[in-house]
């Protein structure tokens, strides 16, 4: 084997060598990149997930607190006072749904967490 010989399998050999390197990094920096957006995918449905959870609660703590409204306001264009009892019923109800209206306010932070512009 003269040295010409030598020197093209030493760089073919390097050619190849340095192929194969660039091609794993190539594949190994997209796999990280497809893990990184499913990683990013996964908690955005989470956060959704909760700013659904804190609308729902809102959602039902309302009809009940609107249907003690309509009682109230009927039972006074009656001329009819509400009993004690009703009114402790009444402000139950209104304590619950203000207290899932402040947890929905946390919503906004998860909205913020997001994105902000829900994308």
């Amino acid at each position: 084997m003269t040295g010409l010989e030598i020197l093209d399998t030493a760089v073919k050999i390097g050619l190849g060598a340095l192929i194969g390197a660039g091609s794993a990094y190539a594949m190994a920096r997209l796999g990280y990149r497809r893990d990184a957006e499913k990683v990013y995918i996964a908690a955005k449905r989470a956060h959704w997930d909760k700013v659904i959870e804190l609308l729902n609660d809102v959602h039902k703590a309302y009809p009940p607190v609107r249907s003690a409204m309509e009682l109230h306001f009927s039972r006074m264009t009656k001329g009819e006072p509400d009993t004690v009892q009703q009114k402790a019923e009444f402000e139950t109800l209104r304590e619950k749904l203000a207290e899932a209206f402040l947890k929905f306010t946390d919503a906004e932070g998860y909205i913020l967490a997001m994105g902000g512009d829900g994308r």
